[in-house]
């Protein structure tokens, strides 16, 4: 359930402590709210006491718990999206959670960048709302309106500017590595052997950062770009 002040409530399960903390920080900077439980039994009675937008929950522990949790959340509601989160090496936990009603499986280990976007994409195919005004200091996009202002003077962008500018305000402060940019906005998962991404980056710093200070879009060596607003 979307809480009053519009963010998006996230039940994590994940044993290991060093990844939980990863994800609930990462996903927190970009405006869920996220619960923690490192045990099954504790994710699941959360499950039922509780609501929540998305459930993401590892499993590839030993004790395979993971699907417990997913067989919970198909027991409360077959609608509310489940992303698995799998070990690199053993890929088949997420099949198999597929198989089991999963909506998505990413393994580990993972960019935040494309924690944000994969949680997000989820989201967006599940029909859970998403904010429709994003803002970072003085910039701010109404989706539905398609309108940006900076300052409060409007910028006209392109449709994939447009595309690029709200992937990134939704994703702000997390470094967005360049393939997870190009399979969310030109819908490619493989380098086409382009620099589309930096030519777009520079059209977009054009129109938001040039004539403006701050600077929101950096660019992140051998990582990729993060629009930063602190």
């Amino acid at each position: 359930m979307v809480t009053e002040n519009g963010r998006i409530r996230v039940l994590l399960y994940e044993e290991d402590q060093k990844t939980a903390s990863i994800v609930q920080r990462t996903l927190g900077r970009t405006g869920y709210d996220v619960d923690v439980a490192e045990q099954s039994k504790s994710a699941v009675a959360k499950l039922f006491t509780g609501e929540y937008d998305i459930t993401l929950a590892n499993v590839s522990s030993p004790e395979r718990s993971g699907y417990e949790v997913l067989k919970a959340l198909r027991t409360k509601s077959k609608f509310t999206p489940f992303l698995a989160l799998s070990e690199n090496h053993n890929s088949a936990d997420g099949l198999k959670a597929l198989e089991q009603g999963a909506d998505d499986f990413l393994t580990k280990p993972f960019e935040e960048g494309e924690l944000c976007a994969r949680v997000q994409a989820v989201l967006m195919r599940s029909g859970v709302s998403a904010k429709a005004i994003l803002q970072a200091r003085d910039l701010t996009m109404d989706t539905n309106k398609r309108v940006v202002q900076r300052s409060s003077r409007t910028l006209n962008l392109t449709r994939t500017e447009f595309s690029l500018l709200e992937l990134l305000l939704r994703n702000k402060n997390v470094i967005l590595p360049r393939n997870v940019i190009r399979e969310k906005v030109w819908g490619s998962k493989f380098d086409d052997g382009t620099n589309i991404v930096d030519v777009y980056i520079n059209y977009l710093r054009t129109s938001i950062d040039r004539e403006f200070s701050p600077k929101l879009i950096h660019t992140v060596r051998g990582k990729g770009f993060m629009l930063r607003e602190d």
